[in-house]
């Protein structure tokens, strides 16, 4: 079972951040909300001296290797994903230099066709 984020914390915190920029605020982050709240700080969305956390780890489970939090730790991509020939260690470098401009625009307008619109991926984003 993977948990939805049905409403991300970090949204709800530059909410308030926007409200009163002097308000101190906790929040309970995983490792992939720590690492959209590094982004909204770069930003300048929140103020990292306003922000507390706390790290809690996702729930354990004996499916943990076909995961979805691959891209937090690289080196230890799911066996199902290695022998799918998917490879999130992939520099992007290395895609842009094996794909012309032409390729990468057709890869997004194949993926944009398979959107329904109903900004479930707007609303699901931390950032």
């Amino acid at each position: 079972m993977k948990s939805v984020n049905r409403y991300p914390l970090e949204k709800i915190a530059c909410d308030l951040a926007q409200k009163d920029p002097t308000l101190k605020i906790g929040i309970l982050t995983r490792d992939c909300s720590r690492r959209a709240l590094n982004l909204l700080y770069t930003w300048d969305q929140l103020n990292p001296e306003n922000i507390e956390t706390l790290t809690v780890n996702c729930c354990p489970s004996s499916l943990t290797s076909h995961g979805d939090c691959f891209y937090l730790k690289p080196k230890t991509t799911g066996e199902y994903k290695k022998a799918h020939g998917i490879d999130y260690n992939d520099s992007p470098k290395d895609f842009m230099a094996d794909h012309d401009s032409q390729d990468r625009l057709s890869r997004w307008m194949y993926e944009f066709q398979k959107c329904i619109k109903c900004y479930g991926c707007r609303n699901v984003c931390p950032v």
